[in-house]
């Protein structure tokens, strides 16, 4: 941990050393937590020049973030629980969560009707919860395959591999060199719109690692609407308006992402020498 005091405010700057060769600032939800990751050798000195560089860059996106997170809590509804009665969404359709008392394990599955949680009478709420997201994994998995094929022949790109995981602040990421895609576990609430634009999203990047002109114009010519796809992704209106899945953080900083969740980690990268050593 790093304090930097500066204009009569003071940060408490968590600081991650690992191997690169930039100095990279980012500011956390939902309290604007300020997390650095900077190279092994540079020193305290580098790092708290690059955060008093960037000062009032850091506090405009904190205030930003906690205004934003004061206003979503004044919204935002309970937990869900995975008990008869809650309402889940699959793929941006509302679904009524129906319980059964059966022995056995606890496992989930989709009717014409309702999301069917079959559970033991001993069931407690994990158990429960971790039912239901088992069946999502699989479900978003069933949903994304398809897409994915069809994309990458029409990108001519040939991922590696599909993997789905919780994911705070973004849709999906990539890992070009490695040709892997993440897609984040609550795509599963949101309509197949806009699955399919996170899917392309991602794929583009293993032909455009960056989000620069050329990865624009692929995106432009390939799903021409994705501007828009992409806002009513974020905005989220839908999945908030009943009980949403928890989702917990689980991000991978080498890969590349599409795009906030909600409320959005904020980063900044700047150039800063290895050698920059204490």
């Amino acid at each position: 941990m790093l304090t930097v005091t500066a204009r009569g405010v003071t940060l408490d700057v968590t600081v991650v050393r690992r191997r690169m060769r930039r100095i990279y600032l980012r500011v956390l939800p939902p309290d604007g937590r300020v997390v650095v990751s900077a190279p092994l050798r540079a020193s305290d000195r580098a790092v708290r020049a690059a955060v008093l560089a960037d000062l009032a860059w850091i506090l405009r996106n904190r205030d930003r973030i906690r205004e934003e997170e004061r206003r979503d809590a004044l919204t935002r509804p309970p937990l869900a629980r995975g008990v008869a009665g809650e309402t889940w969404w699959v793929l941006g359709r509302p679904v009524p969560l129906e319980v059964r008392t059966v022995p056995g394990r606890a496992r989930a599955a989709l009717t014409p009707d309702a999301l069917l949680l079959r559970a033991p009478v001993d069931a407690d709420e994990a158990r429960r919860l971790a039912a239901i997201e088992r069946w999502q994994r699989r479900h978003l998995r069933a949903a994304a395959a398809p897409l994915v094929s069809t994309w990458s022949e029409r990108l001519a790109v040939d991922p590696r591999f599909l993997g789905i995981r919780r994911m705070r602040t973004h849709w999906g990421t990539c890992e070009p060199q490695e040709r892997r895609i993440w897609l984040a576990l609550e795509l599963v609430t949101r309509p197949p719109e806009g699955l399919e634009y996170v899917v392309v999203h991602e794929l583009v990047h293993l032909i455009e690692p960056s989000h620069g002109p050329r990865f624009v114009r692929l995106m432009d010519h390939h799903v021409p609407e994705w501007r828009r796809i992409r806002a009513e992704l974020d905005a989220g209106t839908v999945s908030r308006a009943y009980a949403p899945v928890g989702v917990a953080a689980d991000h991978d900083s080498a890969a590349v992402d599409t795009g906030p969740v909600g409320r959005a980690a904020v980063q900044l990268s700047l150039g800063v020498d290895e050698g920059s050593a204490a």
